[in-house]
């Protein structure tokens, strides 16, 4: 495996295209310029899905050489029970191999909270097999 990407990494460099003709400037209103073809463009660079005019992104990237000494690159989406309606079958469409929370912490919440299972340390050989 070469590297994992966090979804907040891929956002924020998103964000950083977005913004780029803003920074420094004071008169700027903070609104991106971008056009719908520069947004496409800047996705598929990055092998990112553009589908109804939104970049998806997944929960975490795995790029990763295989035996054939190409570099791919899974989206990787975990879904609880919860997960449903059009944020769910913008997943779907984008074609990010899913992966199913059944209760347990896949990773840290952010909130302090303790308790759960902690990060299985198979997982990433699972979602490369």
């Amino acid at each position: 495996m070469r590297r994992v990407v966090l979804e907040e990494d891929l956002k924020r460099d998103y964000q950083r295209f977005l913004q780029e003709s803003n920074r420094g400037r004071r008169d700027s209103s903070g609104r991106p310029d971008r056009e719908p073809e520069e947004i496409e463009r800047w996705a598929r660079e990055r092998e990112l899905p553009f589908d109804d005019g939104h970049v998806q992104f997944p929960d975490v990237r795995i790029e990763y050489d295989d035996r054939d000494g190409h570099s791919p690159r899974r989206g990787c989406e975990v879904t609880t029970p919860n997960y449903r309606g059009a944020h769910a079958s913008g997943k779907v469409r984008a074609g990010f191999t899913r992966y199913r929370a059944t209760g347990a912490r896949l990773a840290g919440s952010g909130s302090g909270r303790r308790g759960g299972r902690g990060l299985d340390p198979r997982l990433a050989e699972e979602i490369l097999e």
